[in-house]
């Protein structure tokens, strides 16, 4: 079962990643799509506005997440 973590980050179990987007982004290509620098995308994960998931020690990013963070509220 996915667990949130109070940092927006999700932890997600073997049998939670089926509806999970098969294409997951790396921090270096998430920030190459919006245009900024990779550092800024981790202040975005540690700040709790950008969700993600925790794959062993990877840190990968869904793309409607991404998309999501570029919608205004």
């Amino acid at each position: 079962m996915n667990e949130r973590l109070s940092t927006g980050v999700r932890r997600a179990a073997p049998a939670a990643l089926s509806h999970v987007s098969p294409q997951l982004l790396k921090i270096a290509q998430a920030a190459e799509r919006l245009q900024i620098s990779p550092r800024t995308i981790r202040r975005l994960i540690d700040a709790g506005t950008l969700p993600v998931l925790r794959i062993g020690r990877s840190v990968r990013i869904q793309p409607e997440d991404l998309a999501a963070l570029l919608k205004p509220k």
